[in-house]
């Protein structure tokens, strides 16, 4: 807890554990704030295709891959197979706005 190194001087693998805690924070925030039903969890098989973020409101599924670089993964195959319906959005840097506003 007594480490307030910079973001930028953070290894690789903090950046991104950190980014992912603060959308899903701030999606949490939104739910609580908006007094919303939507339902929160995150997706992962055992061998290890995953999805950082899922929000259910009632039939709607949609799933978020948080990213703290420039890469756009492509939605794990056992998850569209799963959930063909789902809506899979990437949040990155360049349009978290749109996510936690």
């Amino acid at each position: 807890m007594t480490n307030f190194r910079p973001f930028a001087d953070r290894s690789s693998e903090e950046r991104g554990a950190l980014w992912e805690n603060f959308i899903i924070g701030e999606r949490m925030k939104r739910k609580h704030n908006n007094l919303s039903n939507i339902n929160l969890y995150f997706w992962r098989t055992y061998d290890q295709q995953e999805i950082d973020l899922i929000e259910e409101d009632g039939e709607i599924i949609t799933a978020y891959e948080i990213k703290s670089g420039k890469k756009n993964p492509k939605i794990p195959k056992a998850f569209a197979n799963a959930y063909p319906e789902a809506a899979y959005n990437i949040v990155n840097k360049d349009v978290f706005w749109n996510y936690v506003e």
